[in-house]
């Protein structure tokens, strides 16, 4: 047995020479094969990388995994296992009394929480920003619209976090997506700076409501200050807040079908190439 096959076959020693790549190689590596994927997503490992790159040029923007179950009826929820929170031991001044909910996602050192309350005769997501370093815990206004499919489509809202390293407070803006009709998606954006939610809509290069299932399969990606989410027929829709305020760009994803369950990753390399990378693994 040679030293590669003696690698390939050992689960430490494979461990031990991927935690030595950088995050570009382990972004390809992650779909060489389902053991190689597990072990890169196993969150010993996860913490691991993470504690070694802290220390050196290199750092993983983003890393995003979603198992899910198309339906099989049209209508029928969609089947999503996202990858646990671990447990950490902070403690946040001025959190609601409601609660903060469940975690919807984070940026730049902030996370968004998201929770259902009833308003009127409708439920409603109430959002509350909270920053881990300082404690500080911010709710957002109750949004403008309360008339939406709020149990699906709160699942794609997100919160973008621009680096300020000047500033004592952050600045982000908190994304809500209302609606789609055609070529276009209705979204409401929270601004930090404005402290007000303002509407708009976001044309599409193509259609996003073709698929007879929902929309779109998964959390939206928030990478380099761009949203990306993964619609029902396999495109990416791409959202640049900073440079396309009204526009959505749908980029065809390199998918074969195969499994019923399918890991999908999304990235981008950092600035200045700023290139968008994705991968998808079928499951036997």
């Amino acid at each position: 047995m040679n030293a590669a096959e003696r690698v390939e076959s050992n689960n430490d020693l494979l461990t031990e020479l991927l935690l030595q790549l950088p995050p570009k190689s382990i972004f390809k590596f992650i779909s060489v094969s389902k053991r190689w994927n597990n072990i890169i997503n196993d969150p010993f490992f996860i913490e691991s990388y993470s504690k070694r790159r802290s220390s050196s040029d290199g750092r993983l923007l983003a890393l995003f995994q979603t198992k899910f179950t198309p339906p099989t009826i049209p209508g029928d929820p969609i089947q999503m296992n996202i990858l646990p929170i671990h447990h950490c031991n902070i403690t946040f001044d001025h959190v609601p009394k409601e609660g903060l909910g469940t975690f919807m996602n984070s940026s730049n050192g902030l996370i968004l929480c998201g929770l259902l309350q009833l308003v009127g005769k409708h439920m409603v997501t109430m959002y509350t920003v909270l920053n881990p370093v300082t404690g500080k815990c911010v709710a957002l206004p109750r949004p403008p619209t309360i008339w939406r499919d709020e149990l699906y489509l709160s699942s794609f809202d997100a919160m973008m976090c621009e680096e300020n390293k000047t500033a004592l407070e952050p600045n982000y803006i908190v994304v809500r997506v209302r609606e789609f009709w055609g070529k276009v998606m209705k979204i409401e954006t929270f601004s930090s700076v404005t402290g007000l939610w303002a509407p708009s809509a976001l044309k599409a290069t193509g259609s996003i409501t073709e698929s007879l299932y929902e929309p779109l399969y998964m959390p939206p990606v928030v990478v380099n200050g761009v949203f990306h989410w993964l619609t029902a027929s396999f495109e990416l829709a791409v959202y640049d807040p900073n440079k396309y305020k009204k526009h959505l760009q749908l980029i065809k994803a390199p998918y074969t079908s195969g499994g019923n369950c399918t890991s999908v990753i999304v990235t981008r390399s950092p600035f200045p190439d700023d290139v968008l990378l994705y991968g998808a693994i079928d499951s036997p």
